[in-house]
């Protein structure tokens, strides 16, 4: 009995894979509610280009809530954004988000790099309270590249006053 080798032919066809052009375009000025501006910055925080630093600002304190780790070991964010909701009675007025880093495990320096993200962000709005909650994810154990990522906020003070007025 001879045997002999068979060859089977896939019937699957491969295609091709369509395209997210339409995912990544200008949202419609009604999508927001009236008085916010949301802005993403590229702020040299990852090696890769994309937009690391998200910023939301309001022209008012507005009521804010956060669902917090109950961990003990609580990133740097987790721990300034929990102190800027109890002093001001869950309200906040901005939120800075970065990715790339996630500033934890960290120690004193991510500290104050948390705070002088609130204190850049807190210079673009027009009070003189802490009122920014700082958002951060990304790897863990590294610090943040400080200096870029303020910046970045920094960069965005024209771009608020236009906005903001318009928005308002």
């Amino acid at each position: 009995m001879s045997h002999t080798a068979r060859r089977f032919l896939s019937t699957i066809t491969v295609k091709p894979t369509p395209s997210k052009a339409h995912h990544h375009g200008p949202l419609p000025s009604n999508t927001f509610p009236k008085g916010y501006l949301l802005t993403g910055i590229h702020g040299g925080v990852k090696k890769v280009s994309g937009v690391p630093i998200i910023l939301s600002t309001s022209s008012k304190l507005t009521s804010a809530a956060g669902c917090f780790t109950r961990n003990a070991f609580k990133a740097v964010p987790v721990v300034v954004s929990e102190d800027i909701l109890a002093r001001n009675g869950g309200r906040a007025r901005a939120v800075v988000v970065n990715s790339g880093c996630a500033n934890a495990v960290t120690g004193k320096q991510g500290m104050d790099d948390a705070w002088a993200m609130v204190k850049a962000t807190d210079a673009l709005l027009p009070s003189t309270n802490s009122e920014t909650l700082v958002m951060s994810t990304g790897v863990i154990g590294q610090n943040l590249p400080i200096s870029k990522v303020l910046s970045a906020i920094q960069s965005q003070q024209a771009d608020r006053d236009a906005g903001l007025a318009q928005s308002l």
